[in-house]
């Protein structure tokens, strides 16, 4: 028996000048990403006294610049995960790192996509 190709479904995918499935698909995942990204920024509701970046979380960091804004720090944070977001779907993790002779840096990195961005 023939396929009948003029399902409202197949219409859907095969209609001339729509984007092919993946590529509606990709775009569906970096729109959600967007949504999500603002909960993501909200979410990590950073302070800076002292020069020492703090969360109500507990997380402590000195500033590596004296002149860091929390409005910097948030566009640098904002720009990263944009970037990001702009070629993987996936949310990134942040985590901080350190040693006994260095100040700690706080790091974004997305294991799906193997990057990462020093923050500060």
């Amino acid at each position: 028996m023939a396929e009948s190709s003029g399902s409202p479904h197949r219409l859907l995918y095969k209609q001339v000048g729509s984007p092919p499935w993946k590529e509606t698909f990709r775009q569906g995942c970096l729109e959600r990403m967007r949504n999500s990204r603002h909960k993501l920024l909200n979410r990590y509701n950073l302070r800076i006294m002292n020069s020492v970046v703090t969360c109500p979380c507990g997380l402590h960091i000195p500033s590596h610049s004296t002149d860091l804004t929390e409005q910097k720090l948030r566009a640098c944070l904002e720009g990263n995960v944009n970037e990001h977001s702009a070629h993987c779907p996936h949310i990134p993790e942040f985590s901080v790192t350190g040693g006994t002779e260095e100040k700690p840096s706080l790091l974004m990195s997305c294991l799906a996509c193997d990057t990462w961005a020093v923050i500060l």
